[in-house]
């Protein structure tokens, strides 16, 4: 039996994720590394607090086979880009390489749609980077989950993201083809994915996807 760390349970994609790893019968154990308390309760579950810069020192508390990494912010609420990075680059990074010295096989990570190494905006060039140096870590499986506009009950209000929703989800059902990865998608169907795709299934929803498999010529491919 397998266990499963998760990074980020109580953010928005996160907190429906957590619920879903622990009824997976695949895992004996779930740990959560969160920065705050959580409030579900599990047999299952066992919870590390600490601030995501505790990520090494808490290393022998954090072994696991699956890594699904559901950290972000934005700028606005970090305040600085040397703040954004700790969250989006530096703590997916850390955990990875801890799980590889300790033969950690998959990982899953929520990133971005437009997430390019190249961009010209710092948000998704960032989230571009840390796809690009999370693949050449060697797992076995490594799934980007590239959604548009998230959608859920979040615990702060994000006004942008608010106006974001408003503005469109009516424009949804216009949103075809090669638009349809623009299209606004529910957290719950993001994490249902993330899950799907770690055990080696397609994914059910039309979200830009990049998945890098144990063979090296496979690259990165939308």
């Amino acid at each position: 039996m397998a266990t499963a760390l998760i990074l980020g349970p109580t953010g928005l994609v996160g907190s429906y994720l957590l619920p879903l790893l622990i009824e997976a019968p695949e895992y004996e154990r779930v740990i959560a590394f969160s920065r705050r308390p959580l409030e579900l309760r599990h047999a299952k579950l066992g919870v590390v607090v600490d601030a995501l810069s505790a990520l090494t020192e808490r290393a022998d508390e954090l072994q696991a086979d699956d890594i699904y990494c559901c950290l972000g912010t934005t700028i606005k609420v970090a305040k600085t880009q040397q703040a954004f990075l700790a969250v989006d680059y530096q703590a997916p990074m850390d955990a990875a390489r801890l799980q590889q010295q300790r033969q950690g096989k998959r990982m899953a990570l929520v990133s971005s749609l437009g997430a390019d190494p190249a961009s010209a905006f710092f948000y998704t060039r960032v989230k571009g980077v840390v796809e690009r140096d999370l693949a050449g870590l060697g797992f076995a499986r490594l799934s980007f989950a590239r959604p548009s506009l998230l959608l859920g009950q979040r615990r702060e209000t994000r006004l942008a993201e608010t106006f974001g929703e408003l503005g469109a989800v009516p424009l949804s059902p216009i949103l075809r083809g090669a638009w349809r990865k623009y299209r606004p998608i529910q957290a719950a169907t993001v994490a249902e994915n993330l899950l799907r795709l770690v055990r080696g299934a397609e994914p059910r929803e039309g979200m830009e996807w990049a998945l890098r498999t144990a063979d090296p010529a496979a690259g990165l491919a939308d």
